[in-house]
């Protein structure tokens, strides 16, 4: 079961076309390491990565949600 917020990750980040195009802006994150997600998630949190709408997701989820939501995103299919 998906952890609460994980869901709605695949809207922009699923493996549809935009989000696994060559060079997107917007990265497909099935098969990344949960680390590498978890750390980006904490870039945007903080400001040390520039974002359009991922750093006021980011702030919305505890430390331990990101890395719930981060594991469960990398697993999917």
């Amino acid at each position: 079961m998906a952890p609460p917020g994980a869901s709605t990750c695949s809207g922009c980040h699923g493996s549809g076309a935009s989000a696994s195009a060559p060079g997107s802006a917007v990265p497909a994150l099935q098969g990344q390491e949960p680390e590498a997600i978890t750390a980006a998630m904490q870039a945007f949190r903080t400001g040390r990565r520039e974002a359009t709408v991922m750093d006021r997701i980011a702030k919305g989820f505890t430390d331990e949600e990101t890395r719930a939501i981060a594991v469960w995103v990398s697993q999917q299919h």
